[in-house]
C-alpha cells in the first residue's frame, strides 16, 4: 500500500473512499470489477481501512464514500464503523458527453444521459455517501457553500484510445467534494493523483495508488 503526502499524525479533515465492492460479473467469464483490480468482502475493507496506519481522521471531519447499488447497505455500515453519520448522498449522472448543467434543460441533460444495463432499471448513475464526524458544520472542515448541489452531470473519464476507464471517477466529483470540504484531505483506494481546486495535493493511499511525483 502507498501512503503519500501524509503521515499517521494527520488529522484528516477530508476522507474518501472508493472501495473495492464485490462487484462480480455473472458466470464463469469476469466480467465485472474483478476483471479490473482485487475485489475484498466488506469486513475486509474495513479492516484495511483501520489497519493503514493512516485513518486518523479530526475530530470535526467529513467522509465521501462511493458506493453501488448492489451494497448500499454496506457502504451505511462501513461509514457508521468508521465513526461518521451518514447525511446525505450526492449522485453522478453518467453523459456521453461535457455538459453545461445551467443551460441545458431538464429534457436536454436526460439526451446526454449515458444509459448502462440493469434488471429493472437501466443504471445511469453512481452515488457517493456524505458522513460527518463530530460538527460537520465547523469552519475547521466545511466550507460554507450552500449552493452545493446533491446531482451532477459528467462523462466517464476515457483513456488516451478513447475507451472509458473502469471505475475512474470524473474530475468533477473531485470539485464538488473539495468546494465543500476543507483539507487536508486522504483517498483510500486511490488510483490517480489529485491537486484539489484550492491547491492542495490529496494524499492517496491503496495497492493501485499513484507512486510519489507522478
Amino acid at each position: 500500500m502507498t501512503d503519500l503526502f501524509g503521515t499517521n499524525e494527520t488529522a484528516w479533515r477530508c476522507i474518501l473512499m472508493d472501495p473495492p465492492w464485490a462487484e462480480r460479473g455473472g458466470g464463469k467469464i469476469k466480467r465485472g470489477a474483478d476483471r479490473h483490480y482485487q475485489l475484498a468482502d466488506t469486513p475486509s475493507i474495513l479492516r484495511a481501512i483501520r489497519g493503514s496506519g493512516v485513518f486518523t481522521p479530526a475530530a470535526n471531519a467529513h467522509l465521501w464514500c462511493w458506493y453501488t447499488d448492489n451494497f448500499i447497505e454496506d457502504a451505511l455500515g462501513l461509514v457508521r464503523d468508521l465513526g461518521f453519520r451518514p447525511v446525505r448522498t450526492f449522485i453522478w449522472a453518467k453523459t456521453d458527453a461535457e455538459v453545461d448543467e445551467d443551460e441545458l434543460s431538464p429534457d436536454e441533460l436526460d439526451a446526454h444521459l449515458r444509459i448502462g444495463i440493469g434488471q429493472y432499471g437501466r443504471g445511469c448513475h453512481e452515488g457517493m455517501i456524505f458522513a460527518v464526524r463530530g460538527s460537520g458544520q465547523s469552519p475547521e472542515v466545511w466550507t460554507g457553500r450552500r449552493d452545493v448541489r446533491s446531482l451532477f452531470h459528467a462523462p466517464h473519464p476515457r483513456d488516451e484510445h478513447g475507451k472509458r476507464i473502469h471505475s475512474r471517477k470524473p474530475p468533477r466529483s473531485y470539485e464538488l467534494m473539495e468546494s465543500v470540504s476543507k483539507g487536508p484531505r486522504i483517498e483510500f483506494f486511490a488510483r490517480v493523483p489529485r491537486v484539489a481546486i484550492d491547491g492542495e495535493r490529496w494524499a492517496v493511499w491503496g495497492n493501485q495508488a499513484p507512486a510519489e511525483g507522478t
